[in-house]
């Protein structure tokens, strides 16, 4: 009888084995089987909008390129632990002044620090970034392709102001290219289920490349860096030893003293540090850019702020100027409208040529309108620095 009982338990299991060995098979038969689907898709940045083209390429799986990590029950893929633990590494801040990239959600983040890691590549104005596979939960949600497109617009953005160095690239130039790759089986379609995967790549799309203006090769872009960097230590050497206040204002200074407003618009990398540590010939964003870089130099926190200007005859126009961190607090600084130029008077005194040096609120409010977007009207929102009410006084 105790025989008997055991057999049968004996033939259940292995009746079970047997199901369970066959259902396996079946599923990786069909997997083999199924179908994969590719899809790529472009999604542009400096836009106000989000513009894709997509391409369908169909073909049928085979066993030559199937691996059981394909499917799910034995995927190799990191725990989710393992993943924030990843994404948190890559994301930490480091020593250097990043007051709006402490802003950005960590989806950004991972943009942008993948950029900064890439930069010198970047110069070849061609080279695919490949931004890994931190965004697949983003992606299969219901938004996940416009929010993406907004993360990485902002995270673009954010990494130019941030890091006024890089002035060869354009922003407009750069797509955030999204390969989508779908492996539906027969199986997995009759449960209702696919498993997807997403590449994601910054490539210049269809241009040459992703220079900016006036921009042409690698080479190039080295020549001008040392350039800048021989402007910039001679302007350093005039710092060495001082005190921060001596330092923010000596650089202020020379910049006053040696760079003029291109009243033209039609220069060469006006908008930038070359046009403006180099040539000595920008517009306000050159002024600001070139001020935050020298700072930036010394160790000294500041940021650019973007927004509207309104000069003594009660014209508006888009501006760019600098706040920046002394003994704790900040002030307003507008190296642009220092210069004598703008001001249209010829030459004038010290204290005309720091109307706008290290000024608080109740001042730089009475002309200056800061934006809190980067865009001036769309995009990522941050908080700008509070202000002191007064003027910095010795």
């Amino acid at each position: 009888m105790k025989d008997k009982i055991i057999t049968f338990f004996i033939v259940i299991i292995m009746l079970i084995l047997i199901v369970i060995l066959g259902g396996f098979g079946l599923y990786v038969y069909l997997s083999i089987n199924g179908q994969e689907t590719i899809v790529t898709e472009i999604i542009t940045t400096g836009q106000d909008y989000i513009s894709r083209y997509t391409d369908n390429e169909q073909s049928e799986q085979t066993s030559s390129n199937f691996s059981l990590n394909d499917l799910n029950i034995f995927s190799s893929k990191q725990t989710p632990e393992e993943k924030q633990e990843e994404v948190q590494q890559l994301i930490q801040s480091s020593s250097k002044n990043l007051y709006y990239y402490e802003q950005l959600n960590n989806y950004s983040k991972i943009i942008y620090k993948t950029i900064d890691q890439n930069i010198e590549q970047m110069k070849t104005g061609n080279y695919k970034v490949v931004l890994g596979d931190y965004f697949n939960d983003l992606l299969d949600q219901e938004d996940g392709w416009n929010l993406l497109g907004d993360y990485y617009q902002a995270a673009v953005s954010t990494y130019l102001y941030d890091n006024p160095e890089v002035f060869y690239l354009n922003p407009a130039k750069m797509f955030l290219n999204i390969q989508t790759t779908t492996t539906t089986s027969k199986f997995l379609s009759a449960m209702g289920k696919s498993n997807v995967k997403y590449e994601l790549e910054i490539t210049c799309g269809n241009n040459d490349n992703y220079y900016a203006d006036d921009i042409y090769s690698k080479e190039q872009i080295e020549t001008l860096e040392k350039e800048i960097e021989q402007e910039v230590n001679t302007i350093l050497a005039k710092v060495t030893g001082k005190s921060d206040y001596q330092k923010i204002s000596i650089i202020h200074d020379y910049l006053v003293d040696n760079l003029s407003y291109d009243q033209e618009i039609n220069k060469p990398f006006i908008y930038n540090i070359y046009g403006a540590l180099v040539n000595k010939k920008c517009v306000c964003e050159g002024y600001a850019k070139a001020y935050k870089y020298l700072l930036d130099k010394c160790g000294i926190e500041s940021i650019i702020v973007i927004g509207i200007g309104q000069n003594s005859s009660g014209q508006t126009e888009n501006h760019a100027w600098n706040y920046v961190k002394l003994n704790n607090s900040w002030y307003a600084v507008d190296v642009t409208w220092d210069d004598p130029v703008i001001i249209g008077r010829g030459k004038v005194d010290s204290k005309l040529k720091n109307k706008y040096f290290l000024v608080g609120s109740s001042e730089i409010n009475k002309d200056h309108t800061a934006s809190n977007n980067l865009l001036i009207d769309n995009g990522q929102e941050y908080y700008l620095p509070v202000l002191e009410q007064k003027n910095y006084s010795l």
